[in-house]
């Protein structure tokens, strides 16, 4: 096998891998409910009144807060949600595909269960996200105002579930990319996981795509994926590169 086949082969791999996995995504959001309009904002008056009770609602003020006296802060996080997420997402794998292909490989691994498991519960629970709710909760939808235009207009052309807001995938990749970046001996990388951690998590609620439960949902969803992972999967690979 030649050098270049022995590099095409993966990468080839890597991308069907993607491509298969949205094409899971964009089949399953309307498996269940055909129209998840009126199921997604039942449960999201849920939601809200779990919210309540637990006394932590306030991601409404806190975004009307932000509008109202610093709306610079609320651009900055728009550009951390709709640019730097994927950004840093796609750099860190290309990263550590190349200089630690068994750290790429057990986060990739982390990363497509938990897909698998968000799939599967956005499509059971069909969730509205707060900027669908701006005219029954006065939420705002901050990109959608305030820009990127080239996030308002690339999403045109993607087929995504507009209903999958619970449980947060942005908070969910981020802290996995964080766990992966905190695994290395830098101090700096370790620093900046957990920069990255927190910057995504502010994003998701400020923009108006999340409530502050799709985010603590978000966090049994990774350690449920590394318990599979490390049950079923990891023993799984080192046979096979046993017998390779």
């Amino acid at each position: 096998m030649t050098k270049a086949r022995a590099i095409a082969l993966p990468v080839l791999r890597e991308v069907a891998l993607l491509v298969s996995a949205f094409m899971v995504y964009t089949v399953a959001s309307t498996l269940i409910h055909p129209n998840p309009l009126e199921v997604g904002i039942h449960n999201a008056w849920s939601i809200v009144g779990l919210e309540q009770t637990l006394r932590i609602f306030h991601e409404q003020s806190l975004q009307s807060w932000l509008l109202a006296d610093a709306e610079g802060v609320v651009l900055f996080f728009n550009w951390v949600y709709a640019i730097g997420f994927w950004s840093i997402m796609g750099a860190s794998g290309l990263l550590f595909f190349v200089m630690d292909r068994d750290t790429y490989y057990k986060y990739r691994t982390v990363m497509l269960v938990s897909f698998g498991m968000a799939v599967a519960i956005s499509s059971i629970y069909p969730l509205a996200p707060p900027r669908i709710m701006g005219d029954l909760l006065g939420f705002v939808d901050t990109l959608q105002v305030l820009g990127p235009s080239q996030y308002n207009t690339g999403i045109e052309f993607l087929a995504y579930n507009r209903y999958a807001a619970m449980p947060s995938m942005h908070f969910a990749w981020a802290l996995l990319i964080s766990m992966a970046w905190a695994s290395t001996p830098y101090l700096w990388a370790r620093v900046a996981a957990v920069a990255f951690q927190t910057l995504i998590a502010l994003a998701v609620v400020i923009t108006g795509n999340h409530y502050f439960m799709d985010v603590v949902v978000a966090v049994p969803v990774v350690v449920v994926s590394f318990y599979v992972y490390n049950l079923a999967l990891a023993p799984a690979r080192r046979e096979s590169l046993e017998k390779a």
